[in-house]
Formats: structure tokens, sequence, C-alpha cells
């Protein structure tokens, strides 16, 4: 994405009416405490380190989902 990083994107759409319910689970290469820290406060639910297994990811939608 030239001109948007994941952590405005991830901030577009929790910010507009239209998309602010759509869950969001970061996957990221830079796993740092930081940039966790930042895409939380963006608004993802969590943040997984690539790579991953896919038991991490449905783990993360099954934890993050346990209100809904």
């Amino acid at each position: 994405m030239p001109d948007l990083d994941g952590f405005a994107v991830c901030r577009q759409i929790k910010n507009s009416p239209d998309t602010s319910s759509i869950r969001i689970i970061a996957m990221t290469g830079e796993h740092t405490e930081e940039n966790v820290q930042e895409i939380i406060a963006s608004g993802a639910e969590s943040c997984l380190a690539k790579p991953f297994k896919s038991k991490a990811l449905f783990d993360a939608i099954k934890l993050t989902g346990k209100n809904n």
C-alpha cells in the first residue's frame, strides 16, 4: 500500500460507521511490542506474527469473538 500502512487502514475501518463493527486480526512480519500496541490502539483485536500456523489464526478468531 503505497500511501497507507496497516495502522491507517485499521483506523479508517474502525472510524467509519459503515465498517466499525468489522473485526480485525492483524498479521505482521515485524512483530514488535511497539507495533502490537499500535495496531491494538488502532482498533485491531489481536496481532499475529508471520509466519503463523492456521491454528493460531483460528484461536485468535475464537478468542476475540467470545462476546459475539
